[in-house]
């Protein structure tokens, strides 16, 4: 398996142009959420301890281009951080026309 054989997967440095979370934001919430350290989030996906601290450094570093992590090693990183492949990669975010219309039919509830 390659990531050509994911086109979904997406990595950027902060937020794209449609507002998606990056990769490192993702890695940041499921942190927060699971409350472990980068050490024992790694150790538990099976990969070196210092992996996702190292992979934090290199997207917050300007002057290196974005780390680009094989499939293989997000997929330990997803068990790692207790969480599906997709949380990660954002495939279940909703899109910018979704929230628009969930807001659009909000305003219309509202104004009742």
């Amino acid at each position: 398996m390659s990531r050509g054989d994911f086109p979904h997967l997406r990595i950027v440095r902060k937020r794209d142009n449609l507002g998606q979370m990056s990769l490192a934001n993702r890695i940041r919430e499921r942190l927060r959420v699971t409350d472990q350290t980068a050490n024992a989030a790694s150790s538990l996906g099976g990969l070196n301890r210092d992996y996702i601290g190292d992979l934090l450094n290199e997207f917050d570093n300007p002057k290196k281009a974005d780390p680009n992590p094989r499939l293989d090693s997000l997929i330990k990183l997803a068990k790692g951080l207790r969480c599906q492949l997709s949380d990660l990669t954002g495939e279940n975010d909703p899109s910018p026309v979704d929230e628009a219309e969930i807001l659009s039919n909000y305003r219309i509830l509202d104004a009742d």
